[in-house]
């Protein structure tokens, strides 16, 4: 756990993302802060993350070799808090805003579970001691992959209901549980590192 902290503070996009929450939160607790300024702000912060990200790709593929990374870890953790956050029950602003977190971290959870599924596949086949082995292995893995696929799907058509119904909190408590159920499917396919 120590070695996760200390590698998120020295990524200066777990720093950017960091501020980005900080000043979120100083505009929600009172401080007079122009709220299409902080939602410009905000959106510059996604964009610098989200580049990063895909400049980083490559290395971070490359070191990780199919380990659960800072980067998944991190994105994880946001998807479980914003499930927790959709069942809250809010008002229409803050719903948009849950299914649009919801919807951002999803998309972020699902690339970066991309780069972590050919980097496991990539292990397991390195790591075989004979043809049938790495069969087996792959076949053993490809069965745990697929539950998190089905539950990225899931997520994704509870975020349409929630966007589509204003049943406030019904299908919010729907995308709540569908989070929910693909954090703990994520933490249990790498193994608890999340």
């Amino acid at each position: 756990m120590l070695a996760i902290l200390k590698a998120l503070f020295s990524s200066k996009k777990f720093l950017v993302m960091l501020a980005g929450i900080l000043l979120a939160s100083a505009s929600k607790l009172g401080l007079a802060l122009d709220e299409d300024l902080v939602n410009q702000i905000l959106a510059m912060v996604g964009a610098y993350v989200v580049g990063q990200g895909i400049a980083d790709h490559g290395k971070e593929a490359a070191k990780t070799a199919g380990k659960a990374g800072p980067a998944l870890v991190l994105l994880v953790a946001i998807l479980a808090a914003s499930s927790g956050v959709a069942s809250m029950g809010c008002g229409s602003s803050q719903r948009e805003k849950t299914i649009h977190a919801t919807y951002v971290t999803t998309n972020a959870a699902h690339e970066s579970f991309v780069a972590f599924d050919r980097g496991r596949q990539q292990a397991i086949v390195d790591g075989a001691k004979s043809l049938a082995e790495g069969q087996a292995a792959l076949l053993a893995y490809r069965e745990k992959r697929a539950r998190i696929v089905e539950l990225f799907t899931g997520t994704y058509r509870a975020l349409s209901a929630a966007a589509i119904v204003n049943d406030d909190p019904k299908s919010l408590d729907k995308l709540s549980q569908a989070a929910g159920l693909l954090v703990q499917a994520l933490r249990d396919l790498t193994g608890g590192a999340l």
